[in-house]
């Protein structure tokens, strides 16, 4: 059996996978090991180096942002013509002395 240990938080990560439950912060070179990586990616960890390696997804995922940014921008435009349609309606309805809430 492994040395997992499940109290919660994902442990398991702190033992080693020897089984004999010594933890990897009593092992120097381990201690050294994860100091030097966290000098290196410090807070981002994983995801800010990995994504510092793999350019074609970084410009993948930016045309899909700059895509559903230009969606979103042509919705809001599209939604303010509508309004200001509606409004310019309601407001000659109005002057008419129509009244458009007599359903």
């Amino acid at each position: 059996m492994g040395g997992y240990r499940d109290d919660g938080y994902g442990a398991g990560s702190d033992y080693d996978d020897e089984g004999d439950g010594k933890r990897l912060a009593d092992d120097p070179s381990a201690v050294a090991a994860a100091d030097d990586w966290h000098r290196r990616y410090g807070r981002e960890g994983y995801e800010g180096s990995y994504g510092q390696h793999d350019e074609p997804y970084r410009h993948y995922r930016q045309r899909q942002i700059e895509e559903l940014d230009r969606d979103y921008a042509d919705w809001r435009r599209e939604r303010e013509q509508q309004f200001h349609r509606e409004y310019d309606s309601w407001r000659r309805q109005r002057a008419a002395g129509t009244n458009i809430d007599s359903d």
